[in-house]
């Protein structure tokens, strides 16, 4: 940016270069308020990405950040640079990840980590929300850059947000992922998830799809009857146990388990 050369997300190789991406291209993007004529646009029109895709509300960017000095180092070279970072998975996990809150001199536990109460543990990280307001969006960005809240911890970042395209009935969420790697470079990689806005539309290929999740339920529950009715037999004439005992009715069982649960 310092030198007026155009740069791409995928061109991102450093902090610097990152908090660049988010003033001179990301936010004149998501907060796109006037048409080219300098116009201002209409609210509905407010915000839409590539023109059909409407930001449905504000962002967040979360960074996961690593134990330093929780590495092996030679210790003839501490002198020269006496502190390491650990290599980390590529989503920024690990037992050497650091949870600690941290922050400026003058608030040293500003920013606390989020653990969400799922299990896949996607969402958790220090997250910050920014919400659809581009005056306070400007001056949180100007805050989180004072506090130099990424640095040489940082290992991982991500900002997402969510669009809604009527045209093709999509909700999507999307992605800006960045891995800070052990060697220092910086990988940026960008994803989009797309889910329809209604289960069953009106189409032809929906009514179809309704009739085979209806004859697959049928079929499960008739499954489910005659694997029931063999195991009442058995039983009146032994043990559950002996029922059970059978590998091929414990294969049945765990099929319907598994029908249940998916």
């Amino acid at each position: 940016p310092e030198t007026g050369v155009s740069m791409t997300y995928k061109d991102i190789r450093t902090i610097p270069e990152l908090w660049a991406w988010v003033d001179l291209r990301f936010m004149p993007s998501y907060y796109d308020w006037f048409w080219s004529d300098g116009n201002p646009k209409e609210d509905v029109f407010k915000s839409s990405l590539l023109n059909r895709n409407r930001v449905t509300n504000g962002f967040r960017w979360t960074q996961r950040r690593g134990q330093m000095n929780e590495c092996l180092t030679t210790t003839k070279y501490n002198t020269f640079m006496p502190f390491c970072f650990p290599e980390l998975s590529w989503n920024g996990r690990g037992s050497k990840e650091d949870k600690t809150p941290f922050g400026p001199y003058y608030a040293t536990d500003k920013y606390t980590y989020t653990d969400f109460d799922h299990a896949s543990g996607m969402d958790d990280g220090f997250l910050v929300h920014f919400p659809y307001n581009l005056a306070e969006t400007e001056k949180k960005l100007r805050e989180l850059k004072a506090d130099r809240w990424m640095d040489m911890n940082t290992h991982w970042t991500r900002l997402d947000f969510a669009t809604y395209n009527p045209s093709s009935q999509l909700f999507a969420q999307v992605e800006f992922t960045i891995v800070f790697e052990a060697s220092g470079r910086l990988v940026p990689t960008v994803e989009v998830t797309t889910m329809r806005s209604e289960v069953y539309m009106n189409s032809v290929r929906d009514y179809v799809q309704i009739v085979l999740e209806l004859l697959v339920m049928v079929g499960i529950l008739m499954y489910v009857i005659g694997d029931l009715k063999d195991a009442l037999v058995n039983r009146s004439h032994g043990t559950w146990a002996e029922y059970f005992g059978k590998f091929w009715n414990v294969v049945d069982l765990c099929q319907i388990v598994l029908f249940i649960i998916d």
